[in-house]
């Protein structure tokens, strides 16, 4: 998906990102769509943005990769991703699957979780933002490819927040259903996914993983992008740019 011209205003003024302020731990607490911790069973996907004081950065950031080390190795959680913009800005941004409630109620008592709390509320730079999210049947991550750890940390990671109009979802959905299966196969890819953000009607999240920025950019190249490149810019409520596309490096250690 490339980028088309964005007005910067679009992450202050949506109210698809469920902003927290000042208290680290309502963050960590996952549970933006209102019900209570520990309430369903069914599988939970987290994506959080973190925005750091470029002082505390070099120091947060191991505790984070400690975090994300032992929490994939807790029972019920599928993945934990911690990813920083590729231009090295003092943020990150991590991508959390879960089971369900119970094994995220299980890790918020972990101690490799409570240090990163310790450190939060004095490291963090301004608002973090939390969105919990759910896979659209048939685009989520049953096909994603893993990768070894070293060539994680070369590889190219595109996160972009879309609001849908109204009238277009149905075209919005058919056309990234149309381009998933081709951009799955591509040279270098090891994810394609869509989610639909909980509780934010026609607002949703596409997440991409790929080998390098060159497998990447063959991507946009191809004939299945430019098909979506031409369909997509009709159906959105707010066009693509940098407040809502993130590229963004691996930084997790294994």
């Amino acid at each position: 998906m490339k980028t088309f011209a964005f007005p910067q205003r679009l992450l202050q003024a949506a109210t698809f990102v469920t902003a927290v302020s000042g208290a680290a731990n309502s963050l960590f607490a996952q549970t933006t769509d209102g019900s209570p911790a520990g309430a369903g069973d069914k599988p939970v996907t987290l994506f959080n943005i973190l925005p750091l004081k470029p002082e505390a950065f070099p120091a947060f950031l191991p505790v984070m990769q400690a975090n994300a080390s032992a929490s994939r190795r807790e029972q019920g959680n599928f993945s934990f991703d911690v990813f920083q913009p590729e231009d090295g800005a003092p943020r990150l941004y991590l991508f959390e699957r879960w089971a369900g409630q119970a094994a995220l109620d299980k890790h918020m008592t972990q101690p490799n979780l409570k240090a990163v709390l310790q450190r939060a509320d004095s490291d963090l730079a301004g608002e973090a933002s939390s969105l919990r999210l759910s896979a659209v049947p048939g685009l989520g991550a049953d096909a994603r490819k893993p990768f070894a750890t070293a060539a994680a940390a070369g590889s190219r990671n595109v996160i972009v927040l879309l609001s849908v109009k109204p009238e277009r979802e149905q075209t919005f959905l058919e056309a990234l259903a149309e381009v998933t299966p081709h951009a799955r196969r591509a040279p270098g890819n090891h994810a394609f996914e869509l989610y639909a953000v909980e509780s934010q009607p026609r607002t949703y999240l596409l997440f991409e993983r790929w080998d390098n920025a060159a497998s990447h950019e063959a991507h946009l190249a191809q004939d299945y992008s430019k098909r979506l490149d031409a369909v997509l810019p009709g159906t959105l409520a707010a066009p693509v740019g940098a407040a809502n596309r993130f590229l963004v490096k691996d930084v997790a250690t294994d």
